[in-house]
């Protein structure tokens, strides 16, 4: 396999963008990424700047790492804020819930959030 064929493309670049975008919005640092997953900070870095390619194996620790799923990790890289909190989201109900509730008038919102902490009380007591 030939140098070009090897170097980071414009998709490599967009993981790695996704993969910094994931970290942050779990409040990971580099080197919380790096121990957990036993890259080096620099290799890391390399990725998220889309210098290198992020091998298969390495993308499945990164998901575990970061409690995401493989789908999470190939989202569109359109995300405007690092902290959205639709990065959380791990399956398409909960973000079918966010986006219901962020449609509602705040004091709807604020309604749904108190019935919902009551149902998840009464599932964590019963």
């Amino acid at each position: 396999m030939s140098m070009e064929n090897r170097k980071a493309t414009e998709a490599d670049k967009l993981l790695g963008k996704r993969l910094r975008e994931l970290r942050q919005a779990r409040g990971m640092t580099l080197d919380d990424l790096s121990q957990a997953s036993g890259v080096s900070y620099q290799q890391i870095q390399k990725y998220e700047a889309g210098r290198n390619r992020i091998p298969a194996t390495r993308l499945v620790a990164f998901a575990n790492v970061l409690d995401a799923t493989i789908g999470m990790m190939f989202a569109s890289a359109t995300i405007q804020s690092p902290d959205n909190d639709e990065l959380l989201c791990r399956n398409p109900n909960e973000i079918s819930v966010l986006r219901a509730i962020r449609s509602l008038p705040i004091d709807q919102r604020n309604t749904c959030a108190k019935f919902m902490e009551m149902i998840a009380s009464a599932q964590s007591a019963g």
